[in-house]
């Protein structure tokens, strides 16, 4: 296994964009979602960061969701 670099970091705080997706594809249905409304709402700017994670709102692996945060500029 190839060796990897990990670190910690506290992130400032920020305002984002967030979706969640329950389905047989939530990564890409979350993904459609979000981008979709993010390019039509003009959210979409230089240096913005996505983030994401699956859910799982039972205790089984299955169905399990995904959801996303994409950052946006403040008013």
């Amino acid at each position: 296994m190839e060796e990897m670099t990990v670190r910690l970091e506290k992130l400032k705080s920020m305002r984002a964009a967030h979706v969640h997706v329950l389905s047989g594809t939530p990564e890409e249905d979350a993904n459609r979602k979000l981008m979709g409304w993010a390019e039509r709402s003009g959210a979409v700017r230089k240096g913005a960061r996505l983030f994401g994670r699956n859910t799982y709102p039972t205790d089984n692996m299955e169905p399990h969701g995904y959801e996303f945060f994409l950052t946006i500029a403040g008013r």
